[in-house]
């Protein structure tokens, strides 16, 4: 018998009594399996194929079905179109045209979950169904993508 079938022999004897006991991981190990940063935040959805012409009250009021919402928007234009002073338009009730995406960050990060599966199939203004995402956490986006 070979001394790696006496181990092997040893450590089965002792499995079978129940004396076997994990090793702790190397310091190389550990690092090694350490997880990465969250890549995504967890209570924050990024939306996309919003309409226009869509208001971030009209936004909010969509998620609210699904639970608290803390803070939710659509992103706009720097200037709306035509002008050159953007606030000054938006005190004159211009239409500022938003991008077509936007932000809603819940108070819970299960609301968030339940939003992405309860939405998904449900249409914004009964016209068209938004695409949900959890949102990447600020810089962790690759430059590259950019």
């Amino acid at each position: 018998m070979s001394e790696l079938d006496a181990l092997f022999n040893e450590f089965d004897q002792q499995e079978q009594l129940g004396r076997t006991t994990a090793t702790e991981p190397t310091e190389a190990a550990k690092s090694t399996t350490a997880q990465p940063p969250e890549k995504y935040a967890k209570s924050v959805l990024f939306v996309r194929g919003v309409p226009k012409d869509a208001t971030n009250e009209e936004l909010e009021g969509f998620f609210s079905n699904v639970g608290p919402v803390r803070s939710c928007f659509v992103v706009c234009d720097k200037k709306p179109e035509g002008s050159e002073d953007a606030p000054a338009a938006a005190e004159n009730n211009k239409t500022v045209k938003n991008r077509g995406f936007g932000f809603v960050q819940f108070v819970l990060a299960e609301d968030a979950a339940r939003a992405i599966e309860q939405l998904a199939e449900t249409k914004f203004r009964d016209q068209k169904r938004l695409m949900l995402d959890f949102a990447m956490r600020k810089g962790t986006r690759d430059p590259a993508d950019k």
